[in-house]
This record gives structure tokens, C-alpha cells and sequence, in this order.
């Protein structure tokens, strides 16, 4: 379109006038796209600009903390120069940052605030104009057809004449306004808003020369105190090379150190690779990579199955050179829990003796700390006796749960069973899903153990485990052991003689009720039955069976969810763990119990404010609870309440008379005697004579332990401990030992080589066990298929 305006198009209406028309308006259209585009860059760079202003000035004042920090202003330490560097440079990057903020506060100003009215109104209005120009010239074209189609002598002849003239009118009107519109757009756009870019480009011109004039005062300070910061960075190499000469005297003074300590230390420490003789008709031998740390020994399979396997207890560990294998350097390792010998062998003699050595130096640092346990820790040694005692006198627990075998030394926390040696191999082939064994003599016993054990004991588990055996015949203690590991198997992992199955569904529902009602024994019973205690039940919004614990029932119960499932990272649909249940509700004891049992405290509900068990106590004022999180939180170490329980009553019996003591030994003596009437004559008056005695003397503390045989009668087991009254009684001889540590080793038969090196305590001579020669191989086949047939009940 040309800068005057051609009448004669307009007037005629012809084609040129339109497309001319319609170019101009797609130029405005592509116009009003790129001042848009520009429109939203401008604002993001003076964004960014800003971000970058408040950034400088914290960053200078940053600079201004550091620099207080290294320098005193009140000394005059030779630095004067570096530090009025320092504090001018960031004053001077303050005012830079500060009118990099005023320039851009004039771009939105001068720049962007006119693009944006020019876009909003002026090219808008444009285009509002093509518009009603289509609409008029489509109204003058149907007047005009309307006029043309009027019969020349009618009425409407003349009217439709007028109405077509005056749509001529405004449309000519109309193409004369959009005309003269689009040229004014287009001479502005030449002028206006170049002029504006280049205001903006000299305004920031003008603000990088006085950031470059600022900045050169500070340049010329700096110059002034380059001999200081030059003699600043000679002191500070001085100090390093004297630093550093100084850690390498300590550094050698401590590696001699080291080598004389390792040349007279004994190593205990070894690992590497040794080839391990394997099981079968034809002997294989398998490269297993093998580790010796704190006094244990294992193997590791491959990196695939990096588990940890055949793990054993030094302690109980013997070892020796190997010279019937037809292999040379090759030596074994003989453990009393293990059906044959572990068979190594080494790539070299001296490595083969390394091994060896390294074993040997563990077996001999267990046996002296057990020597000196035994003359200085007396105080364990009549703690690990008393828990005996009392683990003894629950019903049932003085015999084996399995065999019957008397004086068992082993039991499983979790079932708050005891059983004996023969049978401890097979629990521990069970896994600790379903047993979880424990040694009552060598193993550390927790104090919050021996309620568990008083609550249940083999009496009161057996009748839930051995509910209907039917025609099976119960194991004896002179059974072979693949029989008693037949019977263990199907008692306890497979739960043959329990009774109906129960779906898993329903115990889960089962043991939620009995943990709500506070039912101790219910709750075992489902426990035992297979129930879990993690399940989320659906019908209480997701919650576990130790949610529910936390808060209805004794932290007893709880411990024995604990012990048949040690994870308390479960959450309900609340995102509610134990932790908060148990603060909600106050209840000091539970809170206690899971933080002794290390449970996440850094889960947040999706209540409103989504607090953590730490905010929820504060927040309903529960000091006592706050108090404990937070002990927790700084690392210190939380009792458990059942221990503390435990411990109050420990002291209460300690308390106790001596006449209240013997009162006490003189009904249990009298009940032992009740349940011996049905033995014969003389084993009556064996125990009647002892108990005369026991009665006439002024022990304190006794334990009467018997047996007796329906074939043939055996001695009674007399166990007596110290008296309190200053007298010392000579040991019997077959008294059994319960010092920790002491440990009754299978019947087994060993060469004078395999007692080298290894004390042995004093045992009574085992009954006589069947010559035949079984192997145990237990594995996954036998879990899945029905238990082998048991012998039926003798008639």
C-alpha cells in the first residue's frame, strides 16, 4: 500500500485494492507475533536481571560477614589494605548490583510498557477493523443484489436504491479508515519504537561504564595491596611446608609403631580363596572364597550369592593337618554341630599353615578371655546361672520338647522352648522364620527374654504343636537323630499335629483380635499357627498387627511379634507407623519398646501437618514421650521396659529372707514329690532321703532335678548351689555345668590329634545310641511333599 491513499481503487473496488489490503494485514499479523515474542523475552531478561541483582547483593554482603571474620578492625595487624579491599569491593559490587536493578526498572518503563499498549490497542484495532470491513462490503454486495432484482416501477424500487447507496457510503467509509490505519502502523513501527531500542542500548551503555568506573577505584586499592597479599601467600606456604614436614615425622612415628605392635601381635584376620572338599559318592572339590572375622569362619559361594554359609563359632572349632585325602595341603576344620569334617585345601604349604595359624591364634585368644571371664566377671557367671534356674523351673523346660532328653542347654527365643543338642541341629535347619536358636550357656540371654520363656515354656507349647499326633510315636532321647529331625520338621515347620488347616486370611483376622483383646496366649497360638504379624489388615484403614499392639495391648505381646518378625517399618493407610499410634495414646512403656527396638521415627503421617511421632508428643504436650525420641535422636541408648521390669524384679526377690527362700524350695520340692508317685519303690525313697536332707540343712538356694525310667531306675540329679551362711560346699560330681561358656559336646568319638589344643569339660557317659548309619539331607523337596511316616506308638 502506498503512503497516500489511491482514491480510485477504493472507489472502484478493485481486486488490486485487496490484495494490497490483505498483504498489510498479514505484515501486522506477523508483526504483532514478533513484538510478542519480544514482549516475553525483554521480561524474562529483566527477570533474570533481577534474580541477578538480589544474588550480587547477597553476595556481597556475604563478602562483608567473611570479611569481619578474618579480620579485626579493632587490631592493627599489617592487613589494613587487604581488608579496605576487601570491604570496597563489596560496596562497590553492592552499588553495581543496585543500579543494574534501577536500569532495569527504566526498560520495563521506556520499553516494555509501550510494546505492550502498542500490541494490546493499536494492532488489535487493526485487525477489529479488517473485520468490519468484510462485514460491510458483504452487506453492500446483498443491498446491491436486492436493488438490481427490485422491478424499476414498484414501490421498493426506490428504497432499495437508498439502502445501496448508503452501504456504498460506509463502505467506502470504512476502507478509507483501515487504509489510513495501517499506514500510520507502518510509518510508526519505522521510528517509535527503534528510537525506544536505542535509548535502551545507551542506557545500558551507560551502566557498564559506571560498573567499569567503580570497579577500576577498586583496582587501584588492590594494586596498593599486592605486597601485603604477596607476603600474606609467603607465610601461608612457610606454615604448609612446616605442616607438612611435621605430619610425616608423626606418619613414620606411627607406621614403626604399627609394624613393632603387628610384629608381636598374633594375626586374627584372613581371607582368601581355598578349595572345599563337597558331599556325594565321588568327592568334588569346589574354589570357595573363605573369611575369617571376629572370630568366626565362613565361605562366600560366588558373586552371584554372596550369602554368608557354613558359618561356625571358633570357639568350638578345632583344627589340623589333613594327611589321609590324596591331595596335598590339606587340613580340617572339626565343629560339634557338623555331621563330617570341613576338608580345605591351599594352593601353597605356607599358605595352608597361614590358615591354620590364623584359626589356631582365634581358638586360643576365645579360651583365655574365657578364663579370665570366669576369674574376674563372676557377677556374668551368676547371672547366666540364675537365668537357668528360672528357665528350669517353668514346667517342662527341664527336659528336651522334642526327645525328653534331660538338662537341655538349648532353646528357641521365639517359642519359648528348650531343647538339647541332638535336637538343635534340626531347629537350625528350620531357619529362623520358625526357630530361631539359641544357646542357654554360651549365647548372650536378654533379661526381656526370661518373661517371654515364663509365659510359654514346653509344656504350654507343646500342647498347641502336639495337639492330635494320632498314631505318631513321639521321639525318645535314644532315637536316631533322622528321626527326631523327621518329627521336628513336621511338628514345626510343617505343623502336622495341630490339627484342621486354617486359611491364611483368617489367622491374620484371628491374631488382630487377640492382639486388641490383650490375649497373650491367642495370640501365640496364631502366631504359631502361621499368622503374620506385618499383614495390613483392610478392614482398620491397613494396620499390622503390631499397630494394633502399640496400642491396646502389653509390650510383652509385642515382644513376641518381635521375635517372629523383626521389621517395624510397616505403615497403615494413614502413613501411621507403631511409633505414632503408641504417642497418640501416651503409653510410655510402648514408646519406649520401639525406640529400643530402633523403629523409624523419620516417617511423616498424611495427617494435616504431616507430623513426624517427635511433633505429634510435643504437640499434645507429652513430655515424658518427647523426652525419650529425642535421648533416642542424640544416640543415647533406651532400656527396655521389660528389662526394667525384669530388673525391679530381680531386686525384689534379691531381698528376699532366707526363710522365705527355703519356704519357697520346700513347695517346689514337695510338688516334684507328688509327680514322683507313680515311679516304683526305691525311687521313691531315693528322692525322699534327699529331700530329708535338703530340708535339715541350712542352704538357701537349692534346685532338685529327677528322672526317673519305667525299665530301669536311674540316680537322682542333685544340683546345689553356694550357701549364704559363709559356708563353702564341695561340688558334686554329677553336677551339671552352668558356667557361661561351658558346653556338653555331642557323643562323639575323637582321635588324641582332635583333642589337641582344646580343653574338654567333664560329661557323664551318653546312653547308647543305635549303631546304623543314617544321612539327614532335609531340602526344599521335603517342604513341599507330606512328612515321612513316623513309627506308630508302641502298644
Amino acid at each position: 500500500m502506498q503512503r497516500e491513499v489511491n482514491f480510485e481503487e477504493i472507489l472502484e473496488d478493485s481486486p488490486m485494492f485487496y490484495s494490497k489490503l490483505k498483504i498489510e494485514t498479514e505484515k501486522n499479523k506477523k508483526l504483532k507475533k514478533s513484538l510478542k515474542n519480544m514482549n516475553k523475552m525483554a521480561q524474562q531478561y529483566i527477570k533474570a536481571a533481577s534474580n541477578l541483582s538480589e544474588i550480587g547483593k547477597k553476595l556481597s554482603e556475604s563478602i562483608t560477614d567473611y570479611n569481619n571474620l578474618i579480620f579485626d578492625t579493632t587490631q592493627n595487624d599489617g592487613h589494613a589494605l587487604i581488608n579496605e579491599v576487601l570491604f570496597g569491593f563489596a560496596n562497590n559490587f553492592k552499588g553495581v548490583n543496585e543500579a543494574r536493578k534501577l536500569n532495569f526498572e527504566l526498560m520495563q518503563k521506556n520499553l516494555i510498557d509501550p510494546l505492550v499498549i502498542f500490541i494490546n490497542e493499536e494492532l488489535r484495532e487493526s485487525k477489529s477493523h479488517y473485520k468490519k470491513l468484510l462485514k460491510m462490503r458483504n452487506e453492500r454486495d446483498n443491498t446491491f443484489n436486492k436493488f438490481l432484482n427490485t422491478p424499476p416501477n414498484s414501490k421498493n424500487s426506490k428504497r432499495s436504491e437508498i439502502a445501496f447507496n448508503l452501504a456504498e457510503e460506509n463502505y467506502v467509509i470504512g476502507c478509507l479508515d483501515l487504509a489510513s490505519k495501517l499506514i500510520r502502523i507502518r510509518e510508526k513501527k519505522k521510528f517509535e519504537y527503534i528510537d525506544r531500542m536505542s535509548d535502551f542500548l545507551q542506557s545500558q551503555s551507560d551502566f557498564y561504564m559506571f560498573a567499569n568506573n567503580v570497579l577500576k577505584k577498586n583496582a587501584l586499592i588492590y594494586k596498593k595491596a599486592e605486597h601485603q597479599i604477596s607476603e600474606v601467600k609467603t607465610y601461608y606456604q612457610d606454615l604448609t611446608n612446616e605442616q607438612e614436614k611435621h605430619k610425616k615425622k608423626i606418619y613414620e612415628m606411627l607406621m614403626e609403631k604399627r609394624k613393632s605392635k603387628e610384629k608381636s601381635r598374633k594375626t586374627l584376620e584372613k581371607s582368601g580363596y581355598l578349595r572345599m572338599k563337597t558331599g556325594g559318592v565321588v568327592h568334588d572339590w569346589s574354589k570357595r572364597f573363605f573369611r575369617i572375622r571376629e572370630n568366626k569362619i565362613w565361605f562366600i559361594k560366588n558373586s552371584k550369592d554372596m550369602k554368608r554359609r557354613c558359618e561356625l563359632n571358633l570357639l568350638l572349632c578345632t583344627v589340623k593337618r589333613n594327611y589321609d585325602m590324596k591331595k596335598i595341603n590339606c587340613f580340617e576344620i572339626v565343629a560339634p554341630n557338623l555331621e563330617s569334617n570341613i576338608v580345605l585345601q591351599a594352593s601353597t604349604e605356607e599358605e595352608m599353615r597361614s590358615w591354620m595359624e590364623v584359626i589356631s591364634n582365634n581358638i586360643e585368644l576365645l579360651l583365655n578371655q574365657q578364663m579370665s571371664d570366669k576369674k574376674t566377671d563372676l557377677s556374668g557367671t551368676e547371672r547366666a546361672n540364675n537365668t537357668l534356674k528360672v528357665i528350669y523351673k517353668i514346667p517342662g523346660n527341664n527336659k528336651c520338647a522334642d526327645c525328653g532328653a534331660s538338662d537341655p542347654d538349648w532353646c528357641a527365643i521365639n517359642l519359648g522352648v528348650t531343647f538339647c543338642i541332638d535336637c538343635s541341629g534340626a531347629h537350625r535347619s528350620l531357619g529362623v522364620q520358625f526357630s530361631k536358636v539359641r544357646s542357654l550357656t554360651l549365647d548372650d540371654f536378654e533379661d526381656e527374654l526370661i518373661p517371654l520363656f515364663q509365659k510359654l515354656g514346653n509344656e504350654q507349647v507343646n500342647k498347641i504343636l502336639e495337639a492330635e499326633t494320632l498314631e505318631t510315636r513321639k521321639p525318645i532321647y535314644k532315637d536316631d537323630l533322622v528321626l527326631k529331625a523327621q518329627w521336628i520338621i513336621a511338628k514345626y515347620k510343617l505343623r502336622a499335629f495341630t490339627g484342621k488347616k486354617i486359611e491364611k486370611v483368617v489367622l491374620n483376622k484371628n491374631l488382630c483380635k487377640s492382639v486388641t483383646d490383650n490375649d497373650f496366649d491367642q495370640s501365640f497360638k496364631w502366631l504359631v499357627y502361621g499368622a503374620t504379624p506385618s499383614w495390613q489388615n483392610p478392614d482398620l484403614s491397613g494396620q499390622t498387627a503390631f499397630h494394633l499392639a502399640s496400642q491396646f495391648a502389653d509390650p510383652l505381646i509385642f515382644l513376641l511379634l518381635f521375635q517372629f518378625h523383626s521389621k517395624l517399618d510397616s505403615i497403615d493407610c494413614k502413613q501411621n507407623s507403631p511409633l505414632h499410634l503408641a504417642v497418640k495414646k501416651n503409653r510410655i512403656e510402648m514408646v519406649q519398646l520401639l525406640l529400643n527396638k530402633n523403629i523409624p521415627i523419620e516417617i511423616d503421617n498424611n495427617q494435616q501437618g504431616s507430623e513426624d511421632p517427635l511433633a505429634l508428643a510435643k504437640k499434645n504436650g507429652f513430655d515424658e514421650c518427647v523426652a525419650l525420641i529425642e535421648k533416642h535422636l542424640k544416640g543415647e541408648t533406651i532400656l527396655s521396659p521389660i528389662n526394667l521390669h525384669n530388673s525391679q524384679e530381680k531386686n525384689e526377690n534379691s531381698s528376699l529372707s532366707n526363710e522365705s527362700k527355703l519356704n519357697e524350695i520346700n513347695k517346689s520340692s514337695s510338688k516334684e514329690e507328688l509327680n514322683l508317685q507313680s515311679s516304683n519303690n526305691k525311687g521313691n525313697l531315693n528322692k525322699q532321703k534327699k529331700i530329708n536332707n535338703i530340708s535339715q540343712s541350712n542352704l538357701t538356694d537349692k534346685k532338685i532335678n529327677t528322672a526317673s525310667n519305667n525299665n530301669n531306675n536311674k540316680s537322682t540329679t542333685v544340683k546345689e548351689t553356694v550357701a549364704t551362711n559363709g559356708k563353702n560346699n564341695k561340688d558334686n560330681s554329677s553336677q551339671r555345668p552352668t558356667l557361661k561358656g561351658s558346653r556338653i559336646l555331642p557323643p562323639r568319638k575323637m582321635t588324641k590329634k582332635q583333642s589337641v589344643g582344646r580343653p574338654l569339660p567333664s560329661i557323664q557317659k551318653p546312653p547308647p545310641v543305635s549303631k546304623k548309619r543314617y544321612t539327614l539331607n532335609i531340602g526344599s523337596n521335603f517342604a513341599r511333599s507330606p512328612p515321612p511316616p513316623l513309627p506308630r506308638k508302641r502298644k
